[in-house]
């Protein structure tokens, strides 16, 4: 098993809900990682935080506050949801800088679509020469019969 995994059963395990090899690979686990030995040391003390509040051996001083309570649970059950929140700034300039490059990629798209020529319209008439509006003037071609290169204009 890997960190996530047994991070995943350390509540089992804590309360005793795990049985024979499941017990001894965290417990072995937990033995070699100093990181999954830590979340388990906090994990146990919250825990036990959570038990003598329930059993109102802490005092009122010590209470949990409703509110209080409500974010543990919150972020031992949506650890994702809880991270996002807790580094909300990270979030954001994850996001604006996702959007922007999409925008600019939005970008590159466009213009490189309106460098391509255009596709020529059946019924419009196309002026190539020294005098065309446009000033276009067409390339030479061979003649096929004499060799000697020749410019079209229409």
């Amino acid at each position: 098993m890997n960190c996530s995994d047994i991070q995943n059963r350390l509540t089992d395990y804590i309360s005793k809900e795990t049985t024979g090899a499941v017990s001894d690979t965290i417990r072995i686990h937990l033995e070699s990682c100093p990181n999954c030995r830590t979340v388990a040391k906090d994990l146990n003390e919250t825990l036990d935080i959570l038990k003598l509040d329930s059993e109102g051996r802490l005092g009122d001083a010590a209470q949990l506050t409703e509110e209080r309570r409500e974010e543990i649970v919150r972020a031992y059950t949506h650890p994702v949801i809880h991270w996002v929140e807790t580094h909300h700034i990270l979030v954001s300039i994850i996001v604006a800088l996702t959007l922007i490059l999409l925008a600019a990629a939005a970008m590159i798209v466009i213009n490189s679509s309106r460098d391509e020529a255009p596709e020529p319209v059946d019924g419009v008439e196309v002026w190539i020469g020294p005098n065309s509006p446009n000033g276009l003037i067409a390339p030479e071609k061979p003649d096929s019969t004499t060799g000697s290169a020749q410019s079209q204009q229409k």
